[in-house]
């Protein structure tokens, strides 16, 4: 079939003279048969194209996903600290065998709440706009951070401590003090590359290239090829 095989290779030869263009842009080709089959006049068969719905992801918002990343670390980490420094010492009382008051005293509280609410602020915040297209941001180096910070400020606290009690406490908070500053400024990094990346997930959703069988009374039968780059 001589017209068939004709077809097939004009339309690689403009795929392979697509890939050389220089200039970003679109384009719009449409490939006509040299014997195009013909049909009736019949006014149901005028101007007849095969559409295909646009199969492509919409593109995302910088500005959501700036925002997304923002508030996810701003307002836990926030209200963690507004947690901490708000609570004030416990009064705990402690009883005798015979019920007697044995003794009383002031207790820090317990920083579990508001380390939890810092933490997964600083932690899981800053990848909330790379989640929104897909992507995990910086989370796993983050989450390094976190756990290295842990197993070295204990170990610093066991070894220092065993000569020293406080000395090894003091150990232990330094390194985590450390830890803590470095989860901040990769937080920080994070949530200032996530414009970018919406900008680069943008770019790639929006190359697209596709082929649709049309047909006009006046050439006949033939294929549109849409390229979007």
């Amino acid at each position: 079939m001589p017209s068939s095989r004709s077809a097939s290779l004009s339309i690689l030869a403009i795929l392979v003279g697509l890939m050389t263009l220089p200039d970003a842009g679109s384009a719009q080709i449409v490939l006509v048969p040299a014997n195009p089959l013909t049909f009736s006049d019949s006014p149901a068969l005028q101007d007849v194209t095969v559409s295909q719905p646009d199969m492509r992801p919409a593109t995302k918002s910088e500005d959501i996903a700036l925002t997304l990343s923002l508030f996810g670390t701003l307002v836990p980490t926030a209200a963690g600290l507004l947690v901490w420094a708000t609570r004030g010492d416990q009064l705990v009382r402690e009883y005798g065998a015979n019920g007697d008051l044995y003794r009383e005293y002031y207790a820090a509280p317990n920083p579990l709440l508001p380390v939890l609410l810092i933490a997964g602020g600083l932690l899981i915040g800053p990848s909330l706009g790379h989640f929104y297209i897909g992507e995990l941001g910086s989370l796993p180096q983050r989450f390094g951070i976190i756990t290295s910070t842990a197993a070295i400020a204990y170990r610093a606290g066991k070894e220092v401590g065993e000569d020293d009690v406080y000395a090894g406490a003091f150990a232990a908070v330094m390194v985590g003090l450390a830890g803590c500053g470095l989860l901040v400024i990769e937080a920080i990094a994070d949530i200032g590359r996530v414009p970018g990346a919406v900008r680069h997930y943008n770019e790639t959703v929006n190359s697209s290239l596709s082929i649709t069988p049309t047909y006009s009374p006046g050439a006949g039968v033939g294929l549109r090829l849409d390229v979007s780059f």
